[in-house]
This record gives structure tokens, sequence and C-alpha cells, in this order.
């Protein structure tokens, strides 16, 4: 018997030649390693007017839909940018209250890898599922309206995009502006747990409002003001709070205890 050498391959392995063609890098994670192809002009951009006009970021979707036909964004600079933000940040508040490496290694991992992309991802998986299952337009046979524009279904990456987008806000306030007010925050009076706790409920509520404009900015997408359900629910809590918890002290505790 002739002996054969046997070398695996993906046919070997179950995949047939269209799954291997299928088989791409996304562009996205391809640019992170190639610095020269990265916008940090147009992120810088975005970065300023969802700060001082949200609605004129998302107008730009269209023109992005027709010349990459995708929704989310092919360039990582606006996550980079931000994870770079959030890590100046982490490191701010560690020398402050935490002065150790230690301790400033873990609130950065904290504060980038949980508080953005690990809640990030659930958040988008949610507003994926909610896009993709129960906002979508109808039509008069009750299916999913199908169109140019509509063809398919939301890609997940647009929606950690309008995450991204909204945790900006959440990085200002609460990450920078708390910095800045934190003794006046955790002082044991009820003006620095009013000022306290409206910071915690703008923030909250204007990510989202940004949210909001993410989801309603797509054409193919009803019953998209049920986003903004959360604020409702945030009102309460907010009015309850302020008979004598003290969001911003509890939140401190809970990083440097």
């Amino acid at each position: 018997m002739s002996r054969r050498s046997f070398t695996p391959t993906l046919s070997g392995l179950g995949l047939s030649s269209s799954s291997r063609a299928n088989f791409k890098i996304p562009i996205f994670i391809k640019r992170f390693f190639k610095p020269p192809t990265l916008d940090f002009e147009t992120a810088m951009w975005e970065i300023f007017y969802l700060i001082v006009s949200p609605k004129r970021v998302y107008r730009s979707l269209y023109y992005h839909k027709q010349t990459k036909n995708r929704w989310a964004r092919d360039d990582p600079s606006f996550v980079i940018l931000l994870a770079l933000f959030l890590t100046l940040s982490a490191i701010a508040w560690g020398v402050a209250y935490s002065p150790s490496f230690v301790s400033i290694l873990k609130l950065i991992l904290y504060m980038v890898f949980i508080d953005f992309f690990v809640v990030g991802a659930i958040v988008a998986t949610i507003g994926w599922v909610l896009a993709n299952n129960f906002f979508k337009k109808r039509n008069s046979y009750g299916d999913s309206t199908i169109g140019a524009v509509t063809e398919g279904d939301l890609e997940w990456a647009y929606c950690f995009d309008v995450h991204c987008n909204s945790f900006l806000v959440i990085w200002v306030l609460l990450y920078m502006v708390q910095f800045i007010l934190l003794p006046l925050l955790t002082m044991n009076n009820w003006f620095g747990l009013f000022l306290g706790n409206t910071l915690y409920f703008v923030s909250l509520s204007y990510y989202f409002v940004i949210t909001f404009y993410g989801y309603n900015a797509l054409p193919f997408l009803e019953h998209t003001q049920l986003v903004l359900f959360p604020i409702g629910i945030f009102s309460i809590l907010y009015f309850v709070s302020l008979f004598g918890f003290n969001i911003a002290k509890t939140m401190t505790n809970s990083y440097f205890s």
C-alpha cells in the first residue's frame, strides 16, 4: 500500500469553497493594524458635534450608506479615541483617589473594558434584537419592508456605534465633570446630593436621547421612541433618590472601596 501524505484543508474541516470565500476579516478590524488608514479628523468632528448637535452626525448616515453600502462605521478611529479618553480619565481618577500602579491598572481595565466595551456589547445586542425584530416597518402583508436601503438585517456593528456615540456624553459628564466636582458631590448635605444625582440623571437620560437619534435616523425603523422609555424610569428613581440616596458617593465607594 502506497503511503499518501495527509494535509489538513478547510474542505476537510467541512468548509465549502463558498464559505472560505466569505470568511473575511472585517475591514473595521483590519484598519486597527493599518494606522495610515485611520481617519482621526472625522472622528474628532463626530466627537465635537455629538456634544453640541448630535442630530448632525446622524444626518451623514445616508452618504455613508451610499458610499460604503453599510450603516456601521468601517473606521475604528472613534472607538480608539474614546478608549484613549477613558484611559486618561482612569489614570486621573486613580492618581487622585487610589495612587498605586495596580489600582490604576485595575481602574483602566474596569472603565475601558467593563464600563465601555462589555456594557456596550450588551446594550448593542439588545438594540440589535429590538431593531431587527420589533422596530422594522411592516408592509400591508405584515412582512418587514424590503428595498435597496432596507435589505437584510441591521448590522450589530451599527448598534455598537450608537452605543459609542451615546457613551461620549457619559464620559464627559461622569468621567470628567464628576471628577472635577466630586469633593462637592460627596459632601454630607442635600445640595451635594441634589447636584450629584442630577448629574447622573442628565447623563443617563441624554445617553438614551442620543441612542434614540441613532435608531430614529434609519428610514426602515418605526416606533423607535420606545428607546426613550428608560428615561421615565430614571425620572422616578431620581425623584426618590433626592430623599437621601447619594448616587455619586455610592458609585465612588464601589470603585474605590
